[in-house]
């Protein structure tokens, strides 16, 4: 099995004119979580080219799904923040679009089957999830959800709409475009896939927050992808997918929610709108980019100067959230267990692991009040306010990483 493969051209409009912004080095896949602490990781590069001719970011390495995904520990419904943002989705499709009880909704990447339960929930009957790591789908059985424990392509959207006779009238797609490497064989299966008046809803990690916040924890090597939305309307438009609405939100330190069809959707204002909001805030500019690579060495030296300080002062450092952008964070920044006594995380499959690379074993959330620590490292920070408002009787302090490094 091939480990890595390189990538010489843009994955959106085939161009070879790239020119690398930013290297981390080389680091172990973040979710690749280590059963003990004698164990060892392979470890990949991390390199983010930008393309000159429309304006997409991706990594130059693409490392094999099945190293990354055979055993998935990452799982969606621990979040009460997250389980919130799928049942305001439910609701939005309700009231925007005509959907009956009966119709076809699939779900791409469907991890534990968060969303489709918020679809279950509100009376749709005929939900499907695709999901490629098995371990996440085991509970779908007994909410009679259906399952597909497949990567998402071309052939698996042909096998459900010729198996079933009908196309989806809803498919969607949360956080899993920045992980296709082949974008033109999972565009032309949701094509395939959509009922001729369907609606396909995509949710993204959003380059400009990236850029403007200093989110450089959201570049990993699951995210092969960094979308701005001209590139995305440029790869949807070629595989038959006509975008007529974008949304900016909350979710995820800041993403998009796009609306394609196949062409019977009226295109409202919002495109023009976040393609000025993008323009202006340097996206479509190379200088953008190389000043953002000064800004990560800034926020490095400040994250590190103050986790030293702690460390001379003998105070206690715990991580709460043992995160891919938490993990990421650490390998980049040079963080390890003579920083951070441990990870607290409340996903049972990740407690009594270390992470990858930085060595921090994760326990359960139960060693906060064993332990209490002086201060504890937000290592999820876009669920910041919620890992807070969990922890406030420790009477501790919180170190914030993104933006920028704030002790509160």
């Amino acid at each position: 099995m091939e480990r890595f493969k390189k990538v010489s051209s843009c994955r959106v409009c085939g161009s070879e004119n790239l020119s690398k912004y930013l290297d981390l080095g080389s680091v172990p896949p973040c979710n690749s979580l280590l059963k003990s602490k004698e164990d060892n990781s392979e470890y990949y590069p991390i390199e983010v080219y930008f393309c000159e001719e429309c304006f997409m970011s991706q990594l130059g390495v693409t490392v094999n799904p099945e190293i990354l995904y055979k055993d998935y520990v990452y799982h969606s419904s621990i979040s009460k923040t997250f389980q919130e943002h799928c049942t305001g989705l439910v609701y939005r499709i309700l009231t925007d679009f005509n959907i009956n009880d009966n119709d076809l909704i699939v779900d791409i990447a469907s991890n534990d089957g968060c969303l489709l339960k918020k679809f279950k929930n509100a009376g749709f009957n005929n939900v499907v999830g695709i999901e490629p790591s098995e371990n996440l789908t085991e509970q779908y059985e007994d909410l009679e959800i259906g399952q597909i424990n497949r990567f998402f392509n071309f052939e698996i959207a042909k096998l459900l709409r010729d198996t079933g006779g009908i196309g989806a009238k809803v498919i969607t797609a949360q956080n899993v475009l920045a992980h296709v490497d082949d974008l033109l064989d999972f565009l032309r299966g949701v094509n395939y896939l959509l009922d001729y008046d369907g609606i396909f809803i995509a949710e993204f990690p959003h380059l400009m927050n990236l850029i403007k916040h200093n989110q450089i924890d959201t570049i990993y090597h699951e995210h092969l992808s960094y979308f701005l939305l001209k590139p995305i309307i440029e790869i949807f438009k070629n595989n038959g997918l006509n975008l007529f609405r974008v949304e900016e939100v909350n979710i995820h330190g800041g993403s998009l929610r796009v609306y394609a069809s196949r062409n019977n959707y009226r295109v409202d204002s919002t495109i023009n709108e976040l393609i000025y909001k993008e323009t202006r805030n340097g996206c479509y500019d190379y200088l953008t980019y190389n000043m953002f690579n000064n800004r990560f060495c800034m926020l490095k030296d400040s994250l590190i100067k103050t986790l030293d300080g702690m460390r001379k002062d003998g105070k206690k450092v715990m991580g709460f959230g043992a995160s891919a952008k938490g993990i990421s964070l650490l390998n980049y920044l040079g963080i390890d267990s003579s920083h951070i006594h441990s990870i607290v995380d409340e996903t049972a499959d990740k407690q009594g692991k270390w992470t990858p690379g930085s060595k921090i074993p994760i326990v359960g959330f139960g060693e906060f009040l064993k332990e209490k620590p002086d201060y504890i490292l937000l290592l999820a920070w876009n669920f910041s306010q919620e890992m807070i408002d969990k922890t406030s009787f420790l009477g501790c302090q919180y170190i914030i990483p993104i933006p920028d490094v704030v002790v509160v």
